[in-house]
């Protein structure tokens, strides 16, 4: 892929039966859906996160207290505290692999299917079901918090959450519906990052509740308020979403065996002018950066957590905020700016080099300012997932690209899967010997995706 030659096929415009005003309240429901999914999974993610680290060192350790203050930050690496700390961090990090193959295992197969099925059936039916799955994990993690259940327990409810599709299935046929409702030009790639921007805007909120609500009231109450508010989102979705795909666009007929093609169609079929290249080049380069990307979220709970900088759960929740505002936010800003003068593609591989100086940053950290200034490096490090699904989503004619986004959801789940097993795995290992080794293999990654995209 190169910026002599853009992704912008010629293809006639897929006009869609809504007005404009319902069409615009589609497109911004669609950013609401993304934001509350978000919310609530991230709300719930880093408390269980924290709560795991709080429930090993209780049940390793039961007659020691760890204190993570300033002056503890200070403490000796050869003493048995600092070692009891990296032990804990060790096993939680372990737990989190078990709890990530939990989830993203189901999701192979729902979120590609599922996905896959708002070409024949619509998309509103669909994206109801993983958030309505994720409201079910959502409250079975508030009852175990509650009633002090086994922490491997937790395995099981993210299992809930991964067979409904996950936030994958949610993100996949969120893209599908902004397809129907834009143009195959820049319009499409400015709501795919306006979609961005929630998600965005999710994480951040969520980060904040959760952080102000353990350090207030504790673990259990984080977990009430995003089971509320995912059943909230459901009800809202079933009486006010309207059906973007019109019954006329629809695929009449459910062949599996199709279904199945489709997930590799992309990339064994040329379509048109060199697309089976790009298709491969796109789907391997998203590879490469989302592994890091989704990956590093758990491990860099457990990073800020302890020496040398021992966040508490406020000032975790800070730092993620202060992440996703610039990332997402101030990213999106950003690209209304490049496309002014660029081709997406250059964009992506900016933002790709700008998440290597993130990464670099961010292992090489001795401090929380170091650690905080990481972030500004990463300012537009996002942009390349949702421009990566933009290239590959003008390349595709309308009526496929439910098939397309699924294709896009079964990379992703591996993609996810993968990133979680990796980082913790990586982490786990070298936590002993330098803890920020998994950010430099993080910035590798993202360094063979922007080589991808030249």
């Amino acid at each position: 892929m190169s910026e002599k030659q853009p992704l912008l096929p010629s293809m006639e415009e897929n006009p869609n039966p809504m007005s404009k005003p319902k069409r615009i309240f589609s497109l911004v429901f669609i950013v609401f859906i993304t934001f509350m999914q978000t919310l609530t999974y991230v709300m719930t993610y880093y408390t269980v996160s924290e709560y795991a680290l709080a429930w090993f060192e209780k049940t390793l350790y039961p007659n020691q207290t760890f204190t993570q203050n300033e002056s503890n930050c200070e403490v000796n690496r050869s003493t048995e505290e600092y070692k009891d700390l990296m032990n804990v961090q060790s096993v939680t990090s372990k737990w989190s692999i078990y709890v990530s193959l939990a989830a993203g295992l189901p999701i192979l197969l729902s979120g590609t299917l599922l996905s896959a099925l708002t070409d024949n059936y619509g998309r509103k039916r669909i994206i109801v079901i993983p958030i309505f799955c994720t409201f079910l994990k959502n409250g079975l993690c508030a009852l175990a918090v509650y009633n002090a259940w086994d922490i491997y327990l937790f395995t099981v409810f993210m299992f809930v959450e991964g067979a409904g599709g996950g936030w994958v299935t949610t993100l996949s046929v969120g893209s599908a519906c902004i397809a129907d409702l834009t143009k195959p030009d820049k319009s499409r790639s400015f709501m795919l990052t306006l979609m961005g921007t929630g998600i965005g805007l999710g994480f951040v909120g969520g980060t904040l509740l959760a952080g102000y609500t353990i350090m207030k009231v504790g673990y259990l109450y984080p977990l009430v308020i995003s089971t509320i508010l995912s059943l909230i989102t459901v009800i809202l979705i079933t009486s006010l979403f309207p059906e973007p795909l019109p019954e006329h666009k629809r695929l009449k007929h459910f062949n599996p065996s199709s279904k199945a093609f489709s997930l590799v169609e992309f990339y064994v079929k040329n379509t048109g002018p060199n697309f089976r290249i790009r298709y491969i080049l796109a789907i391997i380069s998203l590879g490469f950066m989302e592994i890091g990307y989704l990956g590093k979220t758990t491990v860099e709970i457990f990073y800020a957590t302890d020496p040398p900088y021992c966040l508490n759960p406020i000032e975790i929740s800070i730092f993620a905020s202060v992440r996703g505002l610039t990332q997402e936010i101030i990213g999106a800003v950003f690209l209304k700016i490049f496309q002014m003068c660029i081709v997406d593609e250059m964009i992506t591989l900016f933002g790709l080099l700008s998440g290597i100086a993130y990464y670099i940053i961010e292992g090489l950290s001795v401090d929380k300012v170091m650690l905080f200034s990481s972030t500004a490096a990463g300012i537009i490090a996002a942009l390349p997932l949702t421009l990566l699904r933009s290239i590959m989503s003008k390349m595709t004619p309308p009526d496929r690209q439910g098939s397309l986004f699924g294709s896009i959801a079964f990379f992703e789940s591996i993609y996810n899967l993968t990133g979680n097993v990796i980082t913790g795995a990586i982490y786990s290992a070298s936590v002993h010997l330098y803890r920020g080794t998994v950010f430099f293999v993080l910035a590798g990654l993202s360094l063979i995706s922007s080589i991808l995209v030249m």
